[in-house]
């Protein structure tokens, strides 16, 4: 799973159908769930597209310098 978040699987969830509070479905979807899988890949996929669409953008000269410490940092 690919978050900033803290939250992981297993993941428990109950759903109410409309008017029948008596007919709760339960259940949990684990780490290997082939349906959580394939969210996530798309999920991930589908990020890297839209920043891959973005346009290009010019940094100011005002905010360079700092851009650059930035980027050293990350290569530490």
């Amino acid at each position: 799973m690919k978050t900033n978040l803290t939250v992981s699987p297993p993941f428990h969830y109950q759903l109410f159908p409309y008017d029948q509070i008596d007919n709760v479905v339960e259940g949990v979807i684990s780490e290997d769930d082939p349906n959580l899988k394939m969210i996530s890949e798309g999920w991930g996929d589908a990020l890297k597209q839209a920043l891959d669409q973005l346009p290009n953008f010019v940094i100011p000269d005002s905010q360079h310098d700092l851009f650059e410490a930035l980027q050293g940092s990350q290569n530490e």
